[in-house]
């Protein structure tokens, strides 16, 4: 573990120096086997005063570890944002239009049942896998692993605000 930019800097040059010397052409990072676990450096400094991520599982380093990947000649090979909404509008006539046309279509919306919480995890590495699949650096993960990552976070998880989507018993979207 580095305390600054300058050290991890070292440490990753050397790194890459390594594979380099070992015939990798190119070295991908941060990479936690998988994209199921840390696999991104969040760029931009927490707000004054915020000592934990926003979300569960959201990677937080600090931003000596951003600046010493870019120092190291990483560059970033995507971009993603996270983002918190304080409201939520009401719903909205559009949102009822497109209620009865997903019913129409035969996908049921549900809240999401923390009292079956292995089933519903389940269903979502079901959903997970088949919608993450074709996505750069993805790898399937168990489902007994799944649980054992996510389990711990229903407790966390306000079952008003996960909605699922199913038809026919499968779950389509959430």
């Amino acid at each position: 573990r580095w305390r600054d930019a300058e050290t991890g800097t070292a440490l990753l040059r050397a790194c890459a120096d390594r594979r380099r010397e070992a015939g990798s052409t190119r070295v991908l990072g941060p990479l936690d086997g998988s994209t199921w676990f840390s696999y991104r450096v969040v760029s931009d400094e927490a707000p004054a005063g915020v000592t934990h991520p926003p979300f569960a599982s959201e990677p937080w380093k600090p931003t000596a570890v951003g600046r010493a990947f870019e120092e190291a000649g990483f560059a970033p090979v995507a971009h993603y944002l996270s983002s918190v909404v304080d409201a939520l509008p009401d719903e909205s006539e559009q949102a009822a239009a497109d209620r009865a046309r997903l019913a129409d279509a035969g996908i049921h919306l549900r809240a999401f049942d923390p009292g079956h919480a292995q089933d519903e995890l389940a269903s979502l590495h079901g959903l997970l896998l088949r919608a993450f699949a074709g996505n750069p650096n993805y790898a399937p993960l168990a489902e007994e692993r799944f649980q054992a990552l996510y389990g711990p976070l229903v407790a966390q998880v306000d079952p008003a605000l996960v909605l699922n989507a199913e038809h026919e018993r499968q779950r389509v979207g959430v």
